[in-house]
């Protein structure tokens, strides 16, 4: 599984390092937003988008199997009043997920604004945008999602990644990565947790070293989510129910 990956402790205990002692604030210009519907039918992934909103990237490859290429758009709102400044962009982003039916059209088969967080501070970078890493990939059939983790006031940096796999008609969490390093100390954490199996890697090492010591231990696995059950992956627990 790969590795964009750390401690399984939330997410709110990771912006302590990121950003001090406390989480930031959320900004007062953070408001809500109506998501739209999307087409459920289209023949180019172009006609996916929606007026007002615009394209991050698309990725294609075999999702279900079928020998017929499928395509993930990652979608982001571009309304300049949710844009407080140039550097602090407040847009949504929104995964859609289509299946080719191999005769030229594509079918919609899931999407979701949950699982990749707004940008809603700006002691944070954008989770897409940020250094440290960020995107949607397709890989060996199944679908990669990866949050970077960066603070510019702060030591912390870090990502999360989530391996989605399309089964019994829904895309379903089998893989979930962390990693963090504090730039103070130069310390480096990783975890990568197979549902699968219901094992955990752990490795520990440091920014001096090109070593990484591993650990392995079982994890207590509970019914792995599907995309439509996510939520915020900037807080999800592996190891909750």
């Amino acid at each position: 599984m790969r590795t964009p990956g750390s401690r399984s402790v939330a997410f709110g205990a990771f912006l302590s390092v990121l950003c001090g002692t406390a989480a930031p604030a959320v900004s007062a210009n953070i408001r809500p937003v109506a998501y739209p519907t999307l087409p459920p039918m289209v023949d180019r992934a172009q006609a996916v988008v929606p007026d007002g909103w615009q394209s991050s990237s698309l990725v294609w490859g075999d999702l279900n199997g079928d020998g017929h290429k499928d395509f993930v758009l990652l979608l982001r709102d571009n309304d300049p009043a949710l844009r407080p400044s140039q550097s602090f962009d407040t847009n949504p982003y929104m995964l859609a997920i289509y299946f080719s039916d191999g005769d030229g059209q594509y079918r919609r088969i899931a999407s979701n604004h949950r699982l990749i967080p707004r940008h809603d501070s700006p002691e944070l970078e954008d989770v897409i945008d940020s250094v440290t890493g960020g995107g949607v990939w397709i890989e060996n059939g199944t679908l990669l999602v990866s949050l970077g983790l960066f603070s510019g006031t702060s030591s912390g940096m870090g990502s999360r990644g989530f391996t989605f796999r399309w089964q019994d008609g829904h895309f379903v969490l089998i893989g979930f990565d962390s990693y963090e390093v504090n730039r103070a100390d130069g310390s480096i954490s990783s975890d990568s947790y197979n549902f699968l199996t219901g094992r955990r890697k752990h490795g520990v090492s440091s920014i001096d070293s090109d070593q990484t010591k591993f650990t392995w231990s079982s994890f207590a696995r509970h019914r792995a989510p599907t995309l439509n059950e996510m939520g915020d992956g900037t807080e999800f627990d592996p190891t909750a129910q």
